[in-house]
């Protein structure tokens, strides 16, 4: 992804530090990784990402959707990517944090893609939700 072409779109502080950026260092040779680790040194101190790593260390459902937590899941994880950085680890995590009726029912398919497990989790809610309903 182009540094230039992604920093164009950048309105308000983030424009302003962009700005600030051009005029200290050469962003022509600059990578997309370098570029990630100014921003997010510049947006995300080292408390608010410890905090953040914390927070989704300890994610759990509750009582949100299940659409709701792989949203939750998703924002957190970028926080915590040694957790995250298996297709494995990731359910793992993921799994873990459902609520007992919708884990115990995903956990016997030991789902280990991330994108079939959210969908069975989601099916799965959706029966207990028509079950309860009837």
């Amino acid at each position: 992804m182009s540094t230039e072409f992604t920093a164009f779109k950048f309105e308000g502080p983030a424009g302003v530090w962009w700005k600030w950026i051009r005029r200290m260092r050469d962003v022509e040779g600059m990578t997309w990784e370098q570029f990630k680790v100014l921003f997010n040194e510049h947006f995300f101190p080292p408390s608010y990402r410890d905090e953040k790593a914390m927070e989704f260390m300890g994610l759990q459902q509750g009582d949100m959707t299940v659409r709701d937590y792989k949203a939750k899941f998703n924002e957190l994880s970028r926080f915590a990517p040694s957790l995250t950085e298996s297709e494995h680890m990731k359910c793992l995590k993921f799994e873990r944090g459902l609520k007992g009726v919708f884990w115990k029912s995903v956990l016997a398919l030991r789902h280990r893609v991330y994108s079939d497990l959210v969908a069975t989790a989601i099916c799965v809610e959706q029966e207990h939700i028509t079950f309860l309903q009837s």
